[in-house]
């Protein structure tokens, strides 16, 4: 058989490599050409060198690489929005507490005008500065733990989809405080009241149970009238002398007495069907039962006169309209005297109010000094850190695989330039060894060219920014309780933990061998 190189001379050899028959003189042209051939997988075994040696290099710049980019560039994003929901946590709690201080601000001048015009009229009353007093102490109370009813409450049920969200359960600050005055007052009992009723009680017990009959004496300003007799209450335009109740009984019964007048009431007696004492006018009108009615003294005939409330020795002829107590002229003047430093007082107070009312309003100026932003502040730190250590051990997990991948790699070429240089050592240079050879290097270049691509950086988006932190203003329980126990402060606060699984490093098993 003829070469199958030249075609012209006889074959008296085969190649076993590639097991064609050839002559001596192509057979050494033939081994020539295996040897480039040869050479040209030694020149791919050293780029494959380079870059093996380049990733390693590559591996220790981590900035460089983009799975490494990608990791970075997701903990910045994560950072500007915990510090974007902490600033505008602060913004709705700044805003929630000036709204508050305005608020007490605005009830603080209602009453400084009111105490004003007393002070202008020297309208010193026990009950006008009940009410001054109850006020203030409620206004008082109020801003003193203005800086505990807006705290901050976080969740540690982090939707990615829902990550933090803002409630002002916020009710107004005290809006209706001066709404419920007339309720309020109504609780209050004029002081002297015991003392009022003392002597209309020692009148009845010094007149038989026949002579009483009722008089109706007016109340309040509301035409509402009482009869002390039966305790029976009513409302007339016009009050009638007797208690239509009682009246009618007595009737009935025959019997007849006279009425009883209450010590306060008897200048209200002042009606068309009230009749003159005998004794003061020689006209003497009657009453419609033909019983003379007399202003002073009713129909017991006798002139009550009331001892002054505070020395019990001079007779009492002024009435305090505050507390409702007779006075003599000069205890009058002590008792005005007296109200006078009480209302003095009040001013003190109001003074220290709106002292603190001022030292709140700077201390929201300043809001690294407000427990409130101290815990955002802690948060948000606490936060950042969490995001900067899934971050760091992401970092690491895919450093740790990528660096192995390189060393099976490595190893891989370690072992195939171990067979290239036992080739070349043996000048076996075979089409079938070298076509392995050329296939290995080819996997391995494949392999490094996507080195970087095996490890992939899979994020979750799953985030929602809107229920992480609570911004909660605490008014009804300020109010019921003033404020949380500590137990349940502390526990408000649970930094919100991002789950180390939020960033999965999604690459080939490290034990999956190259393809």
């Amino acid at each position: 058989m003829k070469c199958v190189l030249c075609n012209e001379k006889k074959g008296i050899t085969r190649c076993e490599g590639c097991g064609i028959l050839v002559c001596l003189l192509c057979l050494d042209k033939h081994q020539k050409e295996l040897i480039q051939q040869f050479q040209v997988l030694m020149d791919m075994r050293n780029e494959l060198k380079e870059s093996i040696d380049s990733a390693e290099t590559k591996l220790k710049h981590e900035n460089k690489l983009s799975c490494f980019i990608e990791i970075n560039e997701w903990e910045q994003e994560m950072i500007k929005q915990i510090q974007a929901i902490a600033k505008r946590t602060r913004a709705n709690i700044h805003e929630i507490m000036v709204k508050n201080i305005v608020q007490i601000r605005d009830q603080f001048e209602q009453l400084s005008t009111t105490m004003q015009q007393q002070q202008k009229e020297e309208n010193y009353l026990e009950n006008e500065l009940d009410k001054v007093k109850v006020q203030l102490n409620q206004l008082k109370e109020t801003i003193s733990h203005i800086n505990e009813k807006v705290h901050v409450k976080t969740s540690n049920n982090i939707d990615w989809n829902t990550l933090i969200h803002v409630i002002n359960n916020e009710e107004s600050i005290q809006q209706n405080n001066f709404q419920s005055n007339q309720e309020k007052q109504s609780s209050v009992k004029p002081k002297n009241q015991q003392r009022l009723e003392s002597p209309v009680q020692k009148i009845q017990s010094d007149t038989s149970a026949s002579q009483q009959k009722s008089v109706v004496t007016k109340r309040d300003q509301d035409n509402m009238y009482l009869c002390y007799n039966c305790q029976q209450a009513f409302q007339t335009d016009r009050p009638s002398s007797y208690c239509p109740k009682c009246e009618n009984r007595m009737q009935q019964s025959g019997s007849a007495g006279n009425p009883i007048i209450r010590p306060q009431s008897r200048t209200q007696l002042t009606n068309a069907d009230s009749l003159a004492c005998p004794n003061a006018s020689a006209s003497v009108p009657k009453s419609p039962n033909n019983r003379k009615n007399c202003l002073r003294c009713g129909y017991l005939n006798i002139l009550i006169i009331m001892k002054c409330t505070a020395c019990n020795e001079r007779n009492g002829n002024t009435r305090c309209e505050g507390c409702h107590s007779l006075f003599c002229l000069s205890c009058m003047n002590r008792h005005h005297d007296e109200l006078l430093q009480q209302f003095q007082m009040l001013m003190d107070m109001r003074n220290e109010l709106k002292e603190s009312i001022d030292i709140a309003e700077t201390k929201s100026k300043h809001e690294n000094k407000l427990p409130c932003f101290n815990e955002i502040n802690e948060w948000e730190q606490e936060m950042i850190k969490h995001i900067q250590a899934i971050a760091n051990r992401t970092r690491e997990n895919l450093c740790e695989i990528m660096v192995k991948n390189i060393v099976q790699i490595r190893d891989q070429f370690e072992q195939l330039s171990t067979t290239m240089q036992q080739q070349q050592k043996e000048e076996n240079y075979l089409e079938n060894e070298l076509e392995k050879v050329k296939l290995q290097l080819n996997q391995l270049k494949e392999t490094m060219s996507h080195i970087y691509e095996k490890p992939r950086v899979k994020t979750s988006n799953n985030i929602d920014w809107d229920t992480l932190i609570h911004v909660i203003n605490n008014e009804n329980s300020t109010q019921q309780n003033n404020f949380h126990t500590d137990q349940e402060k502390q526990s408000s606060f649970r930094p919100g933990i991002i789950p180390p699984g939020s960033i999965d490093a999604m690459i080939s098993k490290p034990d999956q061998p190259f393809s």
